[in-house]
């Protein structure tokens, strides 16, 4: 059987027995990947407590939570002056560096505004 076919029945089970699948967001993957990579706990902790005031600001909704978690642990990197590449966090995410590069872009405004009003919620 192919992929494509097992996500078709999964999605034609999912509909016919009105089953609620459980989704994972951005936050559930930066363990893994900080510790795949090698960054500092606070750098961990940063990216987490970023994403979870973006999340709460709903900007990230319908985005790719492992780029999305990719990004911000980048974002969080330069932060931290941690030197980690996006091609060294795009393999652990099992990614591209393209997609780490496009989410930091779209992340970088949201950063520097939470930084600027809030600096305390993500340096502390």
């Amino acid at each position: 059987m192919h992929k494509r076919e097992i996500q078709k029945c999964y999605r034609k089970l999912v509909k016919e027995f009105d089953l609620n699948s459980t989704s994972f967001g951005p936050v559930n993957f930066i363990s893994r990947l900080a510790s795949n990579t090698d960054v500092s706990e606070k750098t961990r902790i940063d990216a987490v407590k970023f994403l979870n005031i973006i999340q709460r600001m709903e900007i990230i909704t319908g985005r790719n939570p492992i780029g999305i978690a990719s990004a911000a642990l980048y974002l969080s990197c330069i932060h931290n002056n941690e030197k980690i590449s996006q091609g060294k966090i795009a393999e652990s995410a099992g990614t591209t560096s393209v997609t780490v590069r496009n989410g930091y872009k779209y992340l970088e405004k949201y950063w520097k505004q939470i930084m600027k009003t809030n600096h305390s919620i993500i340096s502390s």
